[in-house]
């Protein structure tokens, strides 16, 4: 019976000896290092003793020696581990020490003491190995590959699956940008459309001020919803209210010579909320107050962006001193 530290060459590393049969952190360092040379060295040894051998031969050969089951019989049977190892330690175990001493070896000793090692690990194996040992190393290798090949599948499938997701997802991108762009140009035509049709000359005046202040008589504004109804409202161009309000605001202006020069424009689509004439329902809604064309600020707004020279602050002032009348009233 071999003795673990005579075999790996670590009778003079009795520090490095015990860390690897601790299972502590720094021997499962050196397990994953000695997994890594039990297989360099194996494959080696393979290509010279078996030239002929093609590349699946050559794996199930390997197996039988980088398996935990064969470490653990070595272990057990072969060197004085029984002695120093706790009772009822599985394979795997057995295993992640046998690969810590490798590692501690190399770590040690550098490769040619732990290519001598693993050299006599194949040979006592070889030398008893039994029949049924070689049947169920092969039926572990056959069952290994096709978990691997299963593997292989479910990866396969997943790459389909994100691709088809993928692709799913392009189109719907697409279809949603093509959407909105059939939107927008229809918003852009009505607007186009609505433009060309308004003019001070089709506007309708109708008179009524008799208690009114206004400087100007009251316009019929009209729009053209997407359902090619028309609708119209009544608003005073003088200062822009909706017509019923009795006082012009122009008098509050911080500016009363700042006039529009164009005419007061409204949109026609669903979300502004038009109406449909038939039913009664022909007028502008709250909150869809019209712009002037010429600058497009709000029928409200104190005078052409023009010619308060783009003095915004005299603008949000004037807003708010308009809101703050609307309030009180």
């Amino acid at each position: 019976m071999t003795s673990l530290s005579e075999f790996f060459h670590l009778q003079g590393e009795l520090g490095r000896f015990s860390q690897a049969m601790t299972l502590g952190q720094t021997s499962r360092r050196w397990a994953w290092l000695g997994d890594c040379i039990l297989d360099y060295i194996v494959s080696l040894e393979l290509i010279a003793n078996m030239p002929h051998a093609n590349g699946g031969d050559l794996s199930i050969a390997r197996e039988k020696y980088v398996s935990n089951r064969s470490q653990s019989r070595f272990l057990t049977e072969a060197t004085d581990a029984p002695l120093r190892l706790q009772g009822g330690l599985n394979n795997h175990t057995h295993g992640t020490i046998f690969e810590a001493l490798l590692g501690a070896c190399f770590d040690a000793n550098g490769i040619v003491e732990t290519r001598k090692a693993v050299r006599q690990y194949m040979t006592w194996l070889e030398a008893n190995t039994r029949l049924d040992d070689d049947v169920t190393s092969n039926e572990q290798v056959l069952e290994a590959l096709q978990e691997e090949i299963n593997s292989f599948n479910r990866l396969i499938q997943e790459v389909e699956n994100r691709r088809i997701a993928a692709a799913a997802a392009a189109t719907a991108t697409a279809a949603a940008a093509a959407a909105a762009a059939g939107v927008s140009k229809q918003i852009e035509d009505e607007w186009e459309e609505f433009f060309q049709h308004q003019s001070h000359e089709k506007a309708k005046e109708e008179v009524d001020t008799t208690t009114c202040t206004h400087k100007s008589d009251r316009i019929a504004v009209e729009w053209t919803s997407r359902k090619r109804y028309v609708h119209s409202d009544y608003y005073h161009p003088c200062c822009g209210v909706r017509a019923g309000r009795d006082q012009c605001l122009r008098s509050l202006w911080p500016d009363a010579s700042a006039t529009h020069t164009g005419v007061l424009l409204i949109g026609g689509s669903k979300k502004a909320g038009g109406g449909n004439p038939q039913f009664g329902c022909n007028h502008v809604p709250r909150g869809a107050t019209p712009r002037w064309s010429c600058c497009r600020r709000l029928a409200t707004s104190p005078g052409c962006k023009a010619t308060i020279q783009g003095n915004e602050e005299v603008v949000r002032s004037w807003e708010k001193q308009y809101e703050e009348l609307l309030r009180a009233e």
